[in-house]
């Protein structure tokens, strides 16, 4: 085969994957509809089976969750495993973008930096053991500068 006929096989592959990536659910399915409608109409078929046996799925998945060697299915079995794997991995990472304590974070953080201000905190030294007063420090622009530019 030449390059020239490799190329519109990529470029279809490229299109494809850009339109399948950057397109929400219902301008993809549109667009499926228009384009490929054999694939439009496998993924039709599938949806209207998750609407018939929705309540069985979450049956089975139910009681995967209570006990997961308890599949009707050797491939039940291992899809469950896949699946259960795939969503904890998303829940744990949802959890690292958005803590669940991220108020309690911030006012542990922040919410008492006007309390410190306003009052001078003692504190043991480091290095000779004694105690030591943090006082608050005047930022006031002006005490930097001596009238001269």
């Amino acid at each position: 085969m030449s390059n020239e006929e490799e190329e519109p096989n990529k470029n279809e592959y490229l299109d494809k994957l850009t339109m399948e990536l950057f397109l929400n659910k219902n301008h993809y399915a549109k667009y499926l509809a228009k384009t490929d409608t054999k694939r439009h109409d496998e993924y039709r078929t599938f949806t209207n089976k998750l609407k018939k046996y929705a309540v069985d799925i979450v049956d089975i998945t139910s009681s995967l969750i209570e006990n997961p060697k308890q599949a009707p299915t050797l491939d039940i079995e291992e899809s469950f495993d896949v699946f259960a794997k795939s969503i904890i991995r998303h829940m744990e990472m949802k959890e690292i973008e958005n803590p669940v304590d991220s108020e309690e974070d911030e006012d542990t953080l922040f919410g008492h930096m006007d309390e410190q201000e306003e009052h001078a905190q003692a504190s043991q030294s480091f290095w000779s053991g004694e105690r030591v007063i943090k006082k608050p420090v005047n930022l006031d622009i002006r005490a930097f500068s001596n009238g001269k530019r």
